[in-house]
């Protein structure tokens, strides 16, 4: 099994200027995140995961447990609880105390955005032929979708309501709370880059940037070293 090619994120070759640049001088961009991507793979998708490989039911079993856990108490009472302000903040907070309590993939694992990407090849399968056959492009960076292509307002109703439908039926929930459709009259920014014709650095966190090297020509590095990282010259080439 492969990684599906509209999965760029974590991915050996492939990075944020491939999922900038699938989407660059576009006429309309659509974006959003899945909710709770790594706590809402469970355990059994995992295994079966491992089983489709070829590995032994002991092994895949065992490979399982290596590769999730359960989140400690802590972290359950960090959760809301009492009163609500509405149902639906009742509901997303007994998924979330569910996901957790769960085996799932952890979060921070080194492990766990590969077992991810594995496991939504499928997603990335359909949400790509659908965003085919809509004239769209479509990308995945971890747990944002991005899809742009030339169409106008109602054609990105129809292609949101799309990505609904396949998003769940893979397993997975849409956190439309972070959604946005951003046409090419506004800036248009994915994965930190402004992408209206190109990807590039938006026009302030270029000027931060170029102000920081300065001062660093000027001053030493060590004088640009605020947050104490360390070794901010290897921090700086990184950004």
């Amino acid at each position: 099994m492969t990684v599906h090619p509209a999965a760029l994120g974590c991915v050996r070759g492939r990075g944020v200027i491939d999922h900038a640049s699938r989407h660059a001088g576009q006429q309309r961009l659509i974006k959003l995140d899945l909710r709770d991507f790594f706590p809402g793979i469970r355990a059994s998708r995992i295994h079966a995961l491992f089983h489709s490989l070829g590995y032994p039911t002991r092994v895949a079993r065992y490979l399982t447990g290596l590769t999730t856990h359960c989140s400690p108490p802590r972290i359950l009472r960090t959760l809301p609880s009492g009163e609500f302000d509405s149902p639906e903040q009742r509901m997303r907070t007994l998924r979330r105390a569910m996901s957790v309590c769960n085996r799932h993939l952890p979060q921070g694992a080194p492990s766990s955005p590969a077992l991810a990407n594995l496991c939504a090849y499928r997603l990335d399968l359909r949400l790509a032929g659908a965003a085919l056959e809509c004239g769209a492009r479509y990308s995945r960076y971890v747990d944002d979708l991005s899809f742009s292509g030339p169409f106008d307002a109602a054609h990105g109703r129809r292609i949101l309501a799309m990505i609904d439908d396949i998003v769940r039926d893979e397993g997975f929930e849409p956190n439309w709370r972070t959604a946005a459709v951003v046409g090419a009259g506004t800036a248009q920014r994915l994965a930190g880059l402004t992408i209206n014709r190109h990807p590039n650095l938006p026009r302030d966190e270029y000027d931060r940037l170029r102000a920081v090297l300065t001062n660093c020509l000027r001053h030493g590095p060590t004088s640009q070293d605020k947050d104490r990282h360390g070794d901010f010259i290897a921090d700086a080439a990184a950004q």
